[in-house]
């Protein structure tokens, strides 16, 4: 018997809850053994970038199954057709740059639309530094009212246990909490860029700042290019608010909904399937 056999098998009788952590490679080498000691039947669930392989014969010991690649169902087809797989693997949901490329592909028309009105108000023939400033400001009070408001849906969801651990069962929660922190590095990404934005609008002193600045750095200093700088931030930001919009509307309000519609359509198949026996 090798290591990894010697420690399952010390740890398989354990009554307290053993998280034991290997390589998915060294999973596919020894999983004819392991399926010999721990048995046949169990579960594997995603989350994140790793995997929980439970065995129903000792529900104490969880295995956790990391790898240097994203992980997806198709690693574990090895496993034995009693292993129930839950869930998708991160190559499989994305992450946040999927999410974001696929955002951009998706609504490119009202981005499009949106950057030439934006343009127009703030061309780079004129030079409003303060209307900009004054615009990033209302910008950021609008990200803080749509962060409460997602925060809102956010501890709407995971504030009712029963039902984050169900969607967790159903192997939904990880694409969930995904998409979530997906939200939340783009508002924070919005946040930076009208900061900088305003920061930068705010230096009055240019002059100064080429003598201080290496020659290179300070050639390209001009209210022009400063005016230009702060507009490339606040498109951004502004770009960026409108997918966390539309991810918003997309996700919370029409991807859940069609959850509990078909939570809705499972409970009265099953009511009136019991409805039937009486």
């Amino acid at each position: 018997m090798n290591r990894i056999l010697s420690d399952l098998n010390k740890c398989k009788g354990s009554l307290s809850v053993i998280m034991y952590q290997i390589d998915i490679e060294d999973v596919i080498d020894n999983y004819t053994g392991i399926s010999a000691l721990l048995g046949e039947y169990g579960f594997l669930i995603f989350t994140d970038n790793r995997a929980v392989l439970c065995y129903d014969k000792y529900p104490c010991l969880r295995i956790y199954i990391k790898a240097n690649h994203k992980l997806e169902k198709s690693d574990f087809k090895f496993l034995k057709n009693s292993i129930n797989i839950i869930g998708k693997g991160e190559k499989e949901t994305g992450n946040w740059r999927k999410f974001l490329v696929d955002d951009i592909k998706n609504n490119k028309w009202i981005l499009i639309i949106v950057s030439i009105l934006y343009l127009i108000v703030f061309n780079f023939m004129i030079q409003p530094l303060d209307s900009l400033i004054s615009f990033n400001d209302n910008l950021i009070n609008v990200i803080s009212i749509f962060m409460g408001m997602f925060f809102v849906f956010v501890g709407f969801f995971y504030g009712d246990r029963k039902k984050s651990i169900d969607e967790f069962k159903k192997g939904n929660a990880d694409y969930q909490y995904r998409v979530d922190r997906y939200i939340i590095i783009l508002s924070i990404n919005a946040i930076v860029f009208l900061l900088l934005s305003n920061g930068i609008g705010r230096i009055d002193n240019i002059t100064y700042l080429k003598n201080i600045l290496p020659e290179n750095i300070s050639a390209l200093l001009s209210r022009n290019n400063q005016f230009i700088i702060c507009v490339i931030f606040s498109w951004l930001a502004g770009e960026i608010l409108v997918i966390c919009f539309k991810t918003l509307m997309e996700y919370y309000f029409l991807d859940m909904r069609n959850k509990y519609f078909i939570d809705a359509v499972d409970d009265l198949v099953k009511e009136r399937r019991e409805a039937r026996k009486k």
